[in-house]
């Protein structure tokens, strides 16, 4: 996902999330994605959770991801941001899910209650 293309507040040039959801095709190509996907969710842990909900939180929403999720299997909760009409992330975070439906994709859920 090439960040730095899609806006000048990207601090990194280039993510791969660990999940993530694009429906325009011809955006997408052998060196990577060239628009902001419907949803991305990255799998957190105690290396990484600084940076998932700092600045990869910060980058996404700049670039105007619509729903980004940030899974952290340890702590056993899933934050979720939706993308807000002013441009601001809504936070809710939700502590042992079960099925957590993807709002940006209709009839999508997420089951977490094997790993949480």
């Amino acid at each position: 996902l090439y960040c730095s293309e899609l806006s000048e507040d990207a601090d990194r040039e280039f993510y791969l999330p660990d999940v993530m959801v694009v429906c325009d095709r011809e955006k997408v190509d052998e060196k990577g994605v060239h628009t902001a996907p419907l949803f991305v969710a990255e799998v957190s842990s105690e290396s990484t959770r600084k940076n998932d909900q700092g600045i990869k939180m910060l980058t996404y929403r700049s670039i105007g991801v619509r729903e980004y999720w940030v899974v952290d299997a340890d702590r056993k909760f899933v934050a979720r941001y939706l993308l807000m009409e002013d441009g601001t992330y809504f936070p809710e975070t939700y502590l042992h899910p079960g099925k957590l439906e993807v709002t940006v994709l209709k009839d999508v859920k997420i089951d977490f209650s094997g790993i949480m």
